[in-house]
């Protein structure tokens, strides 16, 4: 998988990565994780690799479709974590533009 090892943003904070993704998936389902990222990446019509970060708003759209509703609440942990970085960014850059 290609990630983006992007500098931290405000906070000390990175967004989520594709990376992350899989190894959220990982974690609870262990060895079916390989059966669930490649429906998945199909869906989002992406790589299996996983492709580069950019694609991770598709991936989180094919994970809260899909019928396992653990897979599902794994793309809405990741789109909280990623709505918070992006929110959290906008306001550090609106105060340090008013300074």
């Amino acid at each position: 998988m290609t990630q983006q090892h992007q500098a931290p943003g405000p906070y000390g904070l990175r967004p989520p990565s594709v990376t992350e993704a899989r190894a959220s998936l990982y974690a609870v389902f262990g060895a079916q994780t390989d059966e669930i990222w490649q429906r998945l990446t199909h869906r989002a019509g992406m790589p299996s690799t996983g492709g580069d970060d950019a694609a991770l708003p598709r991936l989180m759209e094919a994970m809260r479709a899909d019928h396992d509703p653990v897979v599902a609440l794994c793309a809405q942990s990741l789109h909280i974590r990623l709505s918070t970085y992006q929110h959290l960014t906008a306001a550090h850059e609106t105060i340090r533009s008013a300074q």
